[in-house]
């Protein structure tokens, strides 16, 4: 099997045999999307389940005054669609694809035969919903502190690499989104930008790139007082 198939990354295939990925990518579906693509719609058919090979895909949710709200941006080896699998209701949340991207789906009867031949498939599925369940309740949480609190430790999250005075980081999404994804607003979300500049804390680079020149003093701030 080709190691570059998106079986071969994705934590719920990963304890399965060479021979059963390859029984698994024969059944995957490639598909690949353009920026601002929709893969499926709130509301819409049944989402198929979607493993992300390459590329970002934002997933986001219409409130009922009518705004957009990001839930979640998915990276490389998530997967997304185990509702309308496991339910058979409508999604309740589109999935756009941030970049472009490359992806694995699968059709619900297909991967339903998957689950009864393959249980641990369905057991590392758990595992994963259990993960994303306790990353829903930190953000919970999180909406309880300052704004200030939830963009530093959004900011030290994001892979990092060496850079002049410090460490860089790039803004997986516009600054609109990453303020809806934080629970606030892009004016609230820029204002906080701006004090960690002027606390010499960061340093701004173009649109998305962000230098942290001060890791001890953004740190500071995710702890609670």
């Amino acid at each position: 099997m080709d190691d570059d198939l998106c079986v071969a990354h994705v934590p719920i295939f990963a304890r399965l045999s060479r021979a059963q990925q390859e029984q698994v990518a024969g059944l995957a579906r490639p598909v690949t999307a353009a920026p601002g693509e929709a893969l499926y719609q709130q509301g819409g058919p049944l989402a198929p389940l979607i493993v992300v090979h390459r590329g970002l895909v934002k997933l986001t949710r219409v409130t009922p005054d009518g705004r957009e709200r990001v839930l979640q941006v998915m990276e490389p080896g998530d997967f997304v669609g185990e509702a309308s699998l496991l339910s058979g209701g409508r999604p309740d949340h589109s999935a756009i694809a941030v970049t472009e991207v490359t992806l694995c789906t699968f059709r619900h009867e297909d991967f339903g035969g998957l689950l009864v031949g393959h249980p641990q498939i369905g057991f590392e599925m758990l595992g994963a919903l259990s993960k994303r369940l306790a990353d829903v309740q930190d953000k919970l949480e999180q909406t309880g502190q300052e704004v200030g609190s939830r963009v530093a430790d959004y900011l030290l999250g994001l892979p990092a690499e060496p850079a002049s005075g410090g460490i860089r980081v790039r803004l997986p999404l516009p600054k609109k989104d990453v303020a809806s994804l934080l629970g606030t607003t892009p004016e609230s979300f820029s204002r906080t930008l701006a004090r960690l500049v002027e606390q010499d804390a960061i340093a701004l680079d173009g649109a998305r790139q962000v230098v942290i020149t001060d890791v001890d003093a953004l740190s500071a701030l995710t702890r609670p007082e």
